[in-house]
Order: C-alpha cells, then sequence, then structure tokens
C-alpha cells in the first residue's frame, strides 16, 4: 500500500528499499518489509501544512 501511496510500482519500490533510496523507514520483519506509518503520513502531508502552527 506504501507504494500505492508514493506512486511507485512494486519491483521499483522494492529496488528502492534494497539500494537505501526509499523516502521513508522501512524495516524488515521476518523477511517481509515495513512501512513506519508515521513516516509515511509526515512524508505525504502536504508541504503547506507543515508550516501551519
Amino acid at each position: 500500500m506504501a507504494n500505492e501511496l508514493l506512486s511507485l510500482g512494486r519491483t521499483v519500490g522494492y529496488r528502492m528499499v534494497r539500494e537505501g533510496r526509499y523516502p521513508v523507514t522501512v524495516v524488515e520483519v521476518g523477511g517481509s518489509y515495513r512501512v513506519i506509518t508515521a513516516d509515511l503520513l509526515h512524508f505525504l502531508r502536504p508541504r503547506t501544512s507543515r508550516n501551519v502552527a
């Protein structure tokens, strides 16, 4: 699902993880990759709302 939200295909997403280029934190758990949800939400948040106090 993270790949879809980031507009990445499955193959590209996995390659980016292996190369250390994925835009958010990813951890490997039991042979599967897991994206840190908080990092994904922060990355996807519109830039204008990041500056609002």
